[in-house]
């Protein structure tokens, strides 16, 4: 669920649970998927033939390419997650996730190009629920 979408119907704290709930399974998935590619991999040494000790090799090749790529997602949904929640303090009362969506615009090519974690982060214009003050949920130049 992307950001504009889930704090409009959720919340921004919700949001940011959910996030890293969907994060971590990504984590477990990966951590999972290893272990599966470790055991095929063990298995492999025991088969008798040729084809089944290629479909076992292969079976625990693409394991491991799963466990890779469900890190590497983990680490991104994680990352983009972490940035969001380290500006979504108002600047005007100190108050912590307490905001609405008024507008938002995609990042533009040359800064999602810079920072890839800008993919997920669209331009928001946020106002915060406590004190009705209005900031940018953009990370410094």
């Amino acid at each position: 669920m992307d950001i504009v979408e889930g704090v409009r119907k959720l919340g921004f704290r919700k949001w940011y649970e959910h996030q890293l709930v969907e994060a971590h399974a990504w984590l477990v998935t990966g951590f999972l998927a290893l272990i599966l590619a470790f055991a095929l991999f063990e298995l492999h040494n025991d088969a008798g033939g040729v084809q089944p000790r290629l479909l076992l090799l292969a079976g625990a090749l693409a394991s491991a390419a799963g466990g890779i790529l469900a890190w590497l997602r983990y680490h991104h949904v994680l990352e983009s997650t972490e940035l969001a929640a380290q500006l979504a303090t108002c600047p005007h009362c100190g108050t912590y996730g307490r905001l609405a969506v008024v507008c938002s615009a995609p990042q533009s090519g040359t800064a999602v190009a810079a920072n890839p974690l800008l993919e997920d982060l669209p331009h928001l214009r946020v106002r915060c629920r406590r004190c009705e003050g209005e900031w940018r949920l953009e990370p410094p130049p």
